[in-house]
Parts: structure tokens; sequence; C-alpha cells
């Protein structure tokens, strides 16, 4: 994961320098998850601030942000260890941080269409059971330790596709996100959960 973290850091500053297109991009929505996801978490709502550079004289633009969201009606899932399988499920905030271009449409009256492609590093957080179960058998392992939060993430990549309707500084965004969050990971199943789509309500300045 440090590779691709390398990767979209080195691209993001290839493709944005010496462009005078800078708008930071608030985005409000909700999350919406379907599929294996579905049964991991519900709808939850999701903030995003994105820093905004052009490419090819503002004909397209490219993006580098973070984007996070708060995981709603939580279920529990399975977290096998090599000698228990525990129950758990998310905690605190979930999200990404990565880079977008941004394709420019017009449609005519200041109304605009963008086509969106976000790569980036994404993250599932969860309460660790284990780390919890493990310290009440072997406290003195522990001494030294601050970790009373007991928190842990699954980590894999972001792929997403998206478009935007609105004016200049406000419009509306739906995105489709791909995060395959146990692709890897030897603790949850191949098939955790991998797609959701965002709604947004977005303003530019």
């Amino acid at each position: 994961m440090k590779n691709i973290l390398v990767i979209l850091l080195s691209f993001s500053t290839a493709v944005t320098l010496s462009q005078d297109c800078e708008q930071f991009i608030f985005e409000s929505g909700v999350r919406v998850p379907f599929g294996s996801l579905a049964g991991k978490i519900g709808p939850s709502p999701e903030f995003a601030i994105w820093n905004r550079s052009g490419i090819s004289d503002c004909w397209a633009m490219s993006d580098i942000g973070i984007s996070i969201y708060i995981p709603t009606d939580r279920q529990q899932f399975d977290y096998a260890t090599p000698d228990s399988i525990y129950r758990v499920k998310a905690i605190g905030v979930s999200g990404m941080a990565g880079i977008r271009v941004a394709k420019d449409y017009p449609v005519g009256n200041q109304l605009e269409m963008q086509w969106l492609s976000t790569l980036g590093y994404a993250f599932f957080v969860f309460d660790d059971k284990h780390a919890r179960h493990m310290h009440k058998l072997h406290p003195e392992d522990f001494k030294d330790s601050t970790n009373d939060v007991y928190v842990k993430g699954l980590s894999t990549f972001h792929i997403g596709q998206g478009i935007r309707f609105g004016y200049p500084h406000l419009g509306l965004h739906i995105n489709y996100n791909y995060t395959p969050y146990g692709m890897f990971s030897k603790h949850v199943t191949k098939d955790f959960g991998s797609h959701s789509l965002s709604f947004a309500i977005v303003y530019r300045t």
C-alpha cells in the first residue's frame, strides 16, 4: 500500500504544475453501499475536500484530496486470526485519500457536466476485539502500549468513476466507488465488500 501512496503523490505533482485553475471543492452527501458491503454498513454520511489544479490550460483538471464517511447501521462481521474468529464491526470513520481527474463538458447557460475518474488509497476502520481479548489475557505485554482504543483498518486501493452536473460553483455529484477491502487481508473473506455509490452536493470556490 505504501507503493500506491508514492505513485499517487508523484502523479499528482506531475499534473498540477504551473496552471492557474486553483480551486477548493467541498462535497457533502451520503455513501450507499451495495452487494456484500451492504451487510456491514448502511447508507452513511460522507464529506470530502479537494484541491484542484488545471491540465492543458484548464481543459481538464486534477484534484488531490480526501473523502471520509461515518458508517451507520454497523453490522458485525467475521475477523479471523490463526486461533480464533471474532465478531467485529466498523467504528469511527473510513474513507480514502487520492487523486482525481475531471474533464469539463459545457452544456450551455453556464450549466456544465464533468466526468470524474478517481484513484486512491482506501481504508475501512473497525473495532479490534482480538487486541482487546489479548490485552485481557496478557496485560503484561501491553504495559508500554498506548493502544487503548483498539482500532484496526483494512487497506486497499480505490477506483471511482462519476458525473457532476451543475453551475460553476454549485452542483450535484454521483460517483461509483470500487474498494475491494478484502483483497489484501488474510483476516476477512475476499468477498468482504467492494461496491458503493456516493451522492453529494458540491461547492467550488
